[in-house]
């Protein structure tokens, strides 16, 4: 699967500047980064700087060539606006984006919202994608179904709330978007070979006072 971390590139960085400007050579990294409407702005400014610096001997000089070239990726065409009102608009749409080394998923409003309906249909359409049409370059690009990799970061996500005090399993699968704990517990022993109860209880007892002896 492409590798993917939590945060991107605005166009007139990639494609107006030559702080970004140059072309994409053997041995250099793509970088792709989902904006969408709602996006928080600094998670999107504050990557593309360290992806477009990277390896670069002077980045003052447009001629100097890094390790990465990134792209902006929209869910279509049309400009999308951050959480402050910051307008960007994408070097590409999801649909026509190049094969990627590394995708970037800002957080922000939008993601959230989205986050309460992760179906096929919902998502398909939010890309501007015909439910298999999505379903396809989501698997060219992450290596596994969309069902697989939301339940891959629900998984996650549960197995870091269950080390918060004063959480049942139960109240830490309906946090993740499990609607039963018994399914919930079946995905959690699959995943990391263990049961969420187990796994709490270890944690829970590494990190009480008087076991660093």
């Amino acid at each position: 699967m492409a590798e993917l971390v939590g945060c991107a590139t605005f166009r007139y960085c990639s494609s107006h500047l030559s702080l970004l400007g140059y072309m994409v050579t053997k041995g250099t990294k793509r970088v792709g980064v989902l904006g969408f409407d709602g996006v928080n702005a600094v998670d999107v400014i504050g990557p593309t700087e360290v992806f477009a610096n990277a390896g670069r001997p002077d980045f003052t000089r447009g001629e100097s060539k890094g390790h990465y070239r990134t792209f902006l990726i929209g869910l279509s065409d049309a400009p999308f606006t951050a959480e402050s009102g910051v307008r960007f608009v994408p070097d590409c749409r999801l649909a026509d984006a190049p094969a990627l080394d590394t995708l970037v998923v800002p957080g922000g409003r939008g993601l959230r919202e989205a986050a309460r309906d992760l179906s096929i249909p919902v998502l398909a359409e939010r890309a501007r994608l015909s439910p298999r049409h999505f379903s396809r370059r989501f698997h060219e690009t992450f290596g596994c179904t969309p069902a697989q990799f939301v339940d891959g970061l629900r998984l996650t996500a549960a197995r870091e709330r269950l080390t918060a005090p004063g959480r049942t399993v139960d109240s830490v699968a309906a946090s993740v978007g499990f609607a039963s704990a018994d399914v919930f517990r079946r995905r959690f022993r699959r995943r990391f070979g263990v049961a969420p109860s187990n796994y709490r209880e270890r944690f829970l007892t590494a990190g009480s006072p008087g076991d660093s002896s």
